[in-house]
């Protein structure tokens, strides 16, 4: 700024100006800002967040090597040194050129490196105060053009300035988002965290659509078989009916007529087990006595448990007791427990294979005598996807708490009761 000070009206200024007085006040004017809470920040500040590619692009138009002078090779050679100072440049050493704007007038001599320069510059001296180059509006910053050609430059440093300036803010506002606080034991959490468990949340949650997807899709099937059945079993019911009255008078047609009504009965047994698990037929709650859970279970499992030699039984507290809501809630989940028990019970060397309902004023529990469950899977039993089983899909166990969870029941892992290594706790939640 000094050679604007030497000739004032060149460098467009009304009149000489003391520059320590000026620097002086121009501090305090910054100070005064800041104290109000204003950001306050420089050209060269700006600048010197640019990328380094902007800087030597700028820099490339603001040093001119004038080597007009020297032979057409010579020519060549310092067109080349002029891009290859641009690379090597620091970023301070850009600006400075961009704000000094140099030009170098070589000339050659007979001795030492075979050159010699006169050096000037065209420093730029305007840029203290941006209200000259740019108008800010409701819509953003309108860049002015300006004409005199002392401060044509003015417009590329004003425009990466702009730009510098916008990225700087989007930076700050990420900074001051940024906090930290203190989970439930003490630990320091910081917002990146949060963000990190909120991702992997969301992408459960996706898991999660899926699998309700696959569940929704599957019912659907069920169901439609169930209804398709239905129709069916009405018609083979009547054929039956009409047979009877022929194998009563024809002997021959009697064992025909037994094997047939034997392995219909059976096939509509298992049609009829639907019936309590589909919730279109139980809109109402009620207090569902567990003793018909339980003969619900031994119409399902009765070949299974035989096969395996499983002893299925309850105490008086549980044939006693009763359970209030949906049986199309309940049934589903002692349905599960049960399956899983009778898995477990056949994988294990136990000599009497018991699974044994019980019930006390408080809960329902559902024990068993196979394989001990790992105290580490107490709790894991329950999510989804986590099965020990081979090809298990880990399903059942966590779509049961969900439901119960639902009506306000809750499901877990409780102390074994007497004489069984894994027993589950239904209760009321809290």
């Amino acid at each position: 700024m000094f050679l604007g000070v030497v000739h004032p009206a060149a460098a467009l200024f009304e009149e000489y100006l003391d520059l320590d007085v000026a620097a002086a006040e121009h501090a305090e004017y910054q100070r005064q800002l800041r104290q109000e809470g204003i950001r306050v920040v420089t050209v060269r500040d700006i600048l010197l967040q640019s990328p380094i590619y902007e800087l030597r692009k700028l820099a490339a138009k603001h040093l001119i090597y004038d080597a007009s002078s020297l032979p057409s090779d010579e020519q060549v050679r310092q067109e080349v040194g002029h891009e290859e100072l641009l690379r090597q440049a620091t970023p301070q050493d850009l600006v400075r050129i961009i704000m000094l704007q140099p030009t170098v007038t070589l000339r050659e001599t007979p001795t030492n490196t075979g050159l010699a320069a006169t050096y000037s510059e065209a420093p730029m001296m305007n840029l203290f105060f941006m209200r000259d180059q740019m108008i800010t509006t409701a819509k953003g910053v309108v860049v002015g053009r300006l004409n005199s050609p002392q401060r044509a430059m003015e417009n590329d440093i004003e425009n990466i300035s702009s730009r510098n300036t916008s990225v700087m803010d989007r930076i700050i506002r990420q900074f001051e988002s940024f906090y930290i606080e203190k989970d439930n034991d003490g630990k320091i959490v910081t917002n990146d965290q949060i963000t990190d468990a909120l991702s992997e949340e969301v992408e459960e949650l996706r898991e999660r659509i899926q699998t309700d997807i696959e569940l929704s899709q599957l019912g659907l099937a069920v169901g439609i078989l169930n209804h398709e059945f239905n129709s069916t079993v009405k018609s083979i019911r009547s054929s039956l009916k009409d047979l009877k009255a022929w194998s009563d008078v024809d002997v021959q047609m009697e064992n025909v007529y037994k094997n047939l009504k034997t392995n219909f009965d059976h096939l509509d047994g298992y049609l009829n087990l639907f019936t309590p698990l589909n919730r279109r037929l139980n809109r109402y709650k009620e207090n569902i006595p567990l003793i018909e859970i339980k003969t619900f279970l031994i119409d399902l499992f009765k070949s299974r448990l035989e096969r395996h030699n499983i002893q299925f039984k309850h105490t008086k507290g549980f044939a006693n007791s009763k359970v209030f809501g949906f049986r199309s809630t309940f049934y589903p989940v002692f349905v599960n427990i049960v399956d899983n028990a009778i898995y477990w019970l056949n994988q294990s060397n136990v000599d009497e294979k018991i699974i044994r309902l019980h019930a006390d004023d408080d809960a329902i529990y559902i024990s068993n005598n196979g394989i001990p469950l790992a105290v580490q899977d107490s709790e894991r039993i329950f999510e989804l996807g986590f099965s020990r089983k081979p090809n298990g899909r880990g399903m059942g166990l966590s779509i049961s708490k969900e439901v119960l969870n639902a009506e306000n029941y809750d499901i877990s892992v409780a102390t074994p009761k007497e004489g069984s290594t894994i027993t589950f706790k239904i209760e009321k939640s809290e």
